[in-house]
């Protein structure tokens, strides 16, 4: 349908942007494809800046940083980002979950099997 702009807010990465961009009631999608093509795209313009040097912008090594819901936002597999989404889908917290959901899929050589469980 209609195109969307999203931009990255303090505090967040590309996955946490498309997943607000996604759960927001004036901008929500229920296409994966779509929210997952969003946060590829705008975790592209992150990798663009970080290597040309103009970096306007670093997402946070810590989500909710000072919190008490602070969590690191890389981790090591798929799987990892998998159990902490189900933990937030638990909790209701529904655009954490996504964003865990896409960073494990924004994550490089995500196989077919992968992709159809976290999709």
């Amino acid at each position: 349908r209609g195109k969307v702009t999203v931009e990255v807010l303090c505090g967040e990465d590309a996955a946490a942007a498309a997943a607000r961009a996604a759960t927001q009631k004036k901008t929500a999608s229920t296409s994966g494809e779509a929210v997952l093509n969003c946060a590829r795209s705008l975790q592209e313009q992150l990798d663009k800046e970080a290597e040309t040097g103009a970096i306007g912008y670093l997402p946070p090594q810590m989500l909710g940083q000072n919190t008490p819901q602070e969590r690191y936002r890389l981790l090591k597999t798929g799987g990892q980002y998998s159990r902490r989404a189900a933990e937030h889908g638990r909790k209701e917290e529904y655009p954490e979950a996504i964003a865990d959901l896409l960073r494990a899929l924004l994550r490089a050589n995500v196989d077919e099997t992968a992709r159809d469980k976290l999709m």
